[in-house]
């Protein structure tokens, strides 16, 4: 369940956002941009649950921006960008922007580079940031002076389908900024939940499964974290008789050396001495034996070994 909630959230995006009111001939009363002065408008919204930045979308009213045999450069040079940079593009949960169609962008981030027809149909288009992709597109009549072209959408905020989806409405009527005539407030995702979940139901399959899932999660890390455990021990213990053997015939090596060089005793003796106490080491005897091994240097024609008391000759 998690996971669908994490996948319906990933996919609100720049898609959600609509067209969602227009006026074209603005009337005594109706909405004034920064400077007091009365403008056409385009309200647009974000259907979703989500939070939407709709900086860098573009809106257009040429038809020729529908071609596909022109490329996304010539595309966006006939269209305006949302404006980047400020707080009214960051659109929350059902969240909505006016902008100002009159052509005067010295005026504002938010007023457009073309103006509305005023008195004649035409067809309004909003782009996706990359250029290239529509998301929504409005056929506007001719409209009257204060009258707007409005949407109505369903309490979860998804347009209708139909043709009772716009609705052409008197000046009093139109609602920039806010809910459309006729569409209840938006509400709250904890406020849909309740409603539709009044005894607590869905909470609880929800909560088991997310404590589930983690249990789940820890024992299979687990698992693999001891059989990993596991096979590193058994590694070491295969190599460390090899490690053994090699220290201690770095050992010898040293020892052949030095005693080649400091000693003068012939390198064959050192050989079978070491040789014989390698052979005690290893076999955990060299520290029972009751002789005394020596070693006579005095005659080199023989090896001069010499048992001391205790010992068979």
């Amino acid at each position: 369940m998690a996971a669908l909630v994490a996948v319906a959230s990933f996919g609100q995006g720049t898609r959600s956002l609509r067209i969602s009111e227009v006026v074209c001939l603005p009337a005594d009363g109706g909405l004034v941009d920064e400077s007091g002065k009365l403008t056409p408008w385009i309200e647009l919204v974000n259907t979703s649950w989500g939070e939407v930045n709709c900086r860098a979308m573009y809106l257009s009213t040429n038809p020729e921006v529908l071609r596909t045999d022109i490329s996304v450069p010539q595309r966006t040079a006939m269209m305006w960008a949302l404006p980047s940079g400020t707080a009214q593009t960051h659109l929350g949960a059902q969240g909505r922007v006016v902008v100002h169609a009159d052509g005067h962008t010295n005026r504002g981030a938010l007023h457009t580079s073309f103006v509305l027809p005023a008195g004649q149909p035409f067809c309004l288009y909003l782009f996706d940031g990359d250029g290239k992709t529509l998301i929504d597109q409005v056929a506007v009549p001719a409209l009257g002076e204060g009258e707007s072209l409005s949407r109505a959408f369903h309490e979860t905020g998804e347009p209708q389908t139909g043709a009772a989806e716009w609705k052409v409405l008197a000046a009093e009527q139109a609602t920039p900024g806010m809910p459309n005539l006729g569409q209840p407030a938006p509400k709250d995702k904890i406020a849909e939940f309740k409603e539709r979940d009044p005894h607590g139901f869905g909470m609880a399959v929800l909560a088991m499964s997310i404590v589930f899932s983690s249990l789940a999660f820890l024992f299979v890390f687990f698992r693999f974290f001891g059989k990993w455990m596991d096979y590193l021990a058994h590694r070491a213990a295969k190599t460390a008789p090899v490690q053994k053997v090699a220290t201690t015939a770095g050992k010898v090596a040293v020892t052949l050396k030095e005693g080649s060089e400091l000693k003068g005793v012939p390198m064959e003796t050192y050989m079978a001495v070491i040789g014989l106490a390698l052979h005690d080491y290893e076999n955990d005897i060299h520290d029972v034996e009751a002789g005394v091994l020596t070693i006579d240097t005095d005659h080199q024609h023989h090896m001069g070994w010499t048992l001391g008391a205790g010992d068979e000759a």
